[in-house]
């Protein structure tokens, strides 16, 4: 697809179009917040997992966070090891 027709969105934009999403979204589950309704997940910021859940949390969820955790981390460690190597070094 050429460049020329293509659309170009600001980044703020799309911004504050994730955002306001996310405050429907919000709403939306306030709204219909009911005491038998559980509500729960999993946001990873970085390589670093937070974990919320309307009552105790699982193990299950727990354990996913730590295993993607895990991962991003030996993911980080790898590509640092492999732009060390790649990078020359001064003469």
């Amino acid at each position: 697809m050429p460049e020329e027709s293509m659309v170009r969105i600001p980044r703020s934009i799309i911004f504050l179009i994730g955002g306001f999403l996310i405050l429907i979204g919000l709403t939306l589950i306030f709204l219909g917040l009911s005491p038998e309704i559980k509500v729960g997940g999993l946001v990873i910021i970085g390589p670093i997992p937070f974990f919320f859940y309307s009552e105790e949390p699982t193990s299950i969820l727990i354990s996913l966070g730590t295993f993607i955790f895990f991962i991003i981390l030996l993911f980080i460690i790898f590509t640092y090891l492999v732009s060390r190597r790649l990078t020359p070094a001064p003469e």
